[in-house]
């Protein structure tokens, strides 16, 4: 029973060490072989894919390799995938017989796509006064679980980048098989400043984004623009050919007010 216990422990603790690993990268999972005159089993969720008897080890999934030797129980998967059929699975060692008697270690394999080609855009809606937002999206075309992302912008006459906290994230199904999604993140600033902007954003496969040494994470390239304030229009800055036509269309329009205004007031009585 003290080694029964003993041998459940190191399978909890070797599926707590299983990797998380991107699509297209190999696999490997080695256990210590305690027991190497028994026989042993490997399984992928419950199908039996190989059997050891003492070192000679056969498999009956391709593109998988076993070995056992000097102590050790190694599985390798060449190159994992996640469709046809999936490797996002529950891989596990055991003892005896097929039906694993003894566990020797299980993994429970997740597998993630990078955000495909990140970067950020900008749009800006601003009226002639200087009044308006900005918007702010960086996304990326594929990527595999659901997206999630770090917004940093650094405003008009400021050293650093600050971190935003109320972006908006979302994502669309890109394709079935496999599962793929397109994924943004997104921003509406109104405009407090004029002058030169800059926005990056860190973006994750998964919601792993406060982990600084995430293998998903990648950093779309910095995104420059400027604001810049709408021009005041002075009549110093006319030419002088036209000057006085405004100057004199402004005092025409005065004098036709006014005269109409007196008009009025003559006929209420009023003068």
């Amino acid at each position: 029973m003290y080694f029964f216990i003993m041998l459940l422990l190191i399978s909890y603790s070797a599926q707590e060490r299983c990797p998380m690993l991107e699509e297209g990268q190999p696999l490997q999972l080695t256990y210590d072989d305690r027991f190497p005159q028994k026989s042993l089993a490997w399984q992928k969720d419950d199908n039996v894919i190989s059997h050891c008897e003492n070192s000679t080890c056969h498999t009956t999934m391709p593109g998988v390799e076993v070995t056992r030797a000097s102590g050790k129980i190694t599985l390798t998967v060449l190159k994992i995938k996640r469709n046809n059929p999936t490797d996002e699975a529950e891989w596990r060692c055991g003892y005896d017989d097929e039906n694993l008697t003894i566990i020797v270690g299980s993994c429970i394999l997740h597998i993630y796509v990078k955000p495909d080609t990140p970067t950020c855009i900008d749009t800006v809606d601003m009226d002639y006064l200087g009044a308006g937002t900005v918007k702010l999206v960086c996304f990326a075309k594929t990527v595999y679980p659901m997206g999630s992302c770090n917004l940093f912008l650094k405003r008009p006459d400021e050293s650093t980048f600050t971190y935003i906290e109320y972006a908006i994230m979302s994502n669309r199904i890109a394709s079935q098989n496999p599962l793929l999604y397109t994924f943004n993140c997104s921003l509406t600033l109104n405009i407090t400043a004029f002058g030169d902007y800059s926005v990056y954003a860190e973006m994750f496969a998964g919601l792993l984004s406060g982990e600084p040494s995430n293998p998903t994470k990648q950093t779309t390239p910095i995104k420059e623009f400027k604001i810049e304030k709408p021009p005041t229009a002075y009549l110093a800055d006319v030419p002088e050919e036209f000057r006085w036509w405004i100057i004199y269309v402004v005092v025409s329009v005065l004098v036709s007010l006014l005269a109409t205004v007196l008009t009025w007031l003559k006929c209420v009585g009023i003068i």
